[in-house]
């Protein structure tokens, strides 16, 4: 009689065994599929980036309306007069950096904190996206 208990755990285990291994196999397919997806998103967005034009109305050669020497605020309010637009502190930075500010790893935080001590200049339009205050130029 245990050897029938026995033949039935093992069944049991074997049934458990092969549920698992298709399991796997359902899940390494499905992975597969996703590798394919990642990749094709991966490729879409460095051909995107790379094709991105630049912000409109905004020369961001380094060279024309340098940036250098001059105080955030200064030159928040030179990019934002230039595009004549709310931008993002992302953007704010990316052209910041573009004409010559020096890039650091707090300038998007310091924008964020210039503009808002600033209310005389700056005025919030949504989140963490700012331009110039009516009639500032």
């Amino acid at each position: 009689m245990w050897y029938i208990q026995d033949m039935a755990t093992v069944e049991e285990h074997k049934s458990l065994l092969a549920e698992a291994e298709a399991d796997l196999a359902e899940i390494n397919e499905r992975r597969d599929e996703l590798e394919i997806v990642i990749g094709f998103h991966s490729r879409k967005i460095g051909l995107l980036q790379a094709l991105t034009p630049t912000l409109p109305g905004i020369d961001e050669s380094p060279t024309v309306g340098s940036l250098t020497g001059k105080k955030l605020p200064d030159a928040m309010r030179a990019v934002l007069a230039r595009a004549n637009r709310p931008m993002h502190v992302n953007q704010i930075a990316h052209v910041l950096v573009r004409r010559g500010f020096k890039k650091t790893n707090t300038l998007r935080v310091s924008i964020s904190t210039t503009a808002g001590r600033r209310p005389d200049l700056f005025e919030k339009t949504d989140r963490a996206t700012f331009k110039l205050r009516n009639g500032i130029e």
